[in-house]
């Protein structure tokens, strides 16, 4: 019964393990898609200023 044990803790740490691994990644998954998204906004915002600049008539 003790090898039994050992084994299912064992298990258990394995699959702890790898809910870390994938809830890093997640994270890291999360940090990539805001950071393009913030350099979408940017580039709009952008665009939006210069075509302001355009309709001001000034170059």
């Amino acid at each position: 019964m003790k090898l039994f044990d050992i084994a299912v803790e064992a298990f258990f740490f394995f699959i702890a393990a790898i809910v870390i691994i994938f809830l890093i990644a997640a994270a890291g998954l999360v940090f990539i898609i805001l950071r393009e998204v913030a350099w979408y906004v940017r580039k709009q915002n952008e665009k939006k200023m210069e075509e302001k600049n355009n309709a001001d008539g000034s170059i």
